[in-house]
């Protein structure tokens, strides 16, 4: 009977009501020593009883819920947290590390600072990643690009890439091929070719701004005749104008959205891995401190010790 009643209400309910069941048949039990009259008050007590037991289980139950809920709730959070703590310091370790490179670069921590903190700003507006904004500008820079036109020309390069669908990988290769034609004053068809293969028609901004056809830069470029500075000026201004907005308008699409959810995520992360790496480098200098005087001296000895101890087991053997 039990398990049809549990079938029949579902096992909560189903114990509910065959505790207070129970409880009646209890009561009346006992009651019926004393005739049918005392059948009836047994069975009502019973049923009170029975009632007041199926709450209290009822209780019990969803004090165990709740308190299974809290825990799976905070095992998840720290959880979480460890692994943020854990990603924030790598980040933190890498700004370190990219701020001693840009700092060369650048020519000193406050322009170097300035910088990176621009390509965070400008990575958490835009579908790229902060790692990526970074590989590229170091191509930029390489190539002799002052620090305040990287912004900009990469914009150029980000709506182009949205646009045509140019993956990391191609974008290095666009800024690359522009940046040699810069750095060398030279326009070469191999630089050329590079765009064109990635949808970028280079030769007809070149036609276009220098009022030639097709066949005419061509010939102009396989001779030498136009400088490589000009010409990548040219190209990336023809690409900011056509390609403009798109870098935005991919930033507004699903994965757009998540790139720009993981930046943030990262600079959250980040936040926590400075707090972690400013206050434990600390303790690693003190640490370091400690091993390199009296007590390291002191430590050598012992474990010189424990050496000669284990070796002279082993011969003993």
């Amino acid at each position: 009977i039990s398990q049809d009643i549990a079938s029949m209400f579902g096992t909560e309910a189903g114990n509910a009501i065959n505790s207070v069941l129970g409880g009646i048949a209890s009561g009346a039990a006992l009651g019926s020593v004393a005739g049918p009259v005392g059948t009836a008050v047994g069975a009502a007590v019973g049923g009170i009883a029975g009632t007041i037991t199926a709450e209290s289980e009822k209780q019990q139950r969803d004090d165990d819920r709740f308190i299974n809920e809290v825990q799976s709730l905070y095992s998840k959070v720290t959880e979480q947290q460890e692994q943020s703590l854990s990603s924030g310091i790598d980040l933190a370790s890498k700004r370190e590390t990219d701020m001693i490179s840009y700092e060369t670069l650048l020519g000193g921590p406050e322009n170097a600072s300035k910088f990176l903190n621009d390509i965070q700003d400008f990575g958490s507006k835009t579908p790229f990643e902060e790692d990526d904004l970074l590989e590229i500008s170091k191509v930029l820079l390489s190539y002799k690009y002052k620090q305040d036109e990287i912004i900009p020309f990469m914009t150029k390069i980000g709506d182009t890439a949205s646009a045509l669908g140019i993956d990391k990988e191609g974008q290095n290769v666009v800024a690359t091929a522009l940046g040699r034609m810069k750095s060398s004053g030279k326009t070469s068809l191999e630089y050329i070719y590079q765009l064109s293969e990635r949808a970028i028609p280079a030769i007809d901004y070149l036609a276009e701004a220098l009022g030639k056809t097709n066949a005419q830069i061509y010939e102009m470029i396989s001779k030498g005749a136009i400088d490589g500075a000009k010409a990548s000026q040219i190209i990336v201004d023809a690409m900011g104008k056509e390609f403009e907005g798109n870098m935005k308008r991919q930033s507004q699409t699903y994965s757009g959205l998540v790139s720009t959810l993981n930046d943030t995520w990262s600079q959250l992360d980040r936040a926590m891995g400075e707090g972690y790496t400013t206050k434990r480098k600390e303790g690693l200098e003190s640490e370091i401190e400690q091993l390199s005087g009296k007590l390291g001296d002191k430590m050598r000895e012992a474990n010189r010790l424990i050496g000669e101890f284990e070796a002279s087991l082993e011969n003993k053997y």
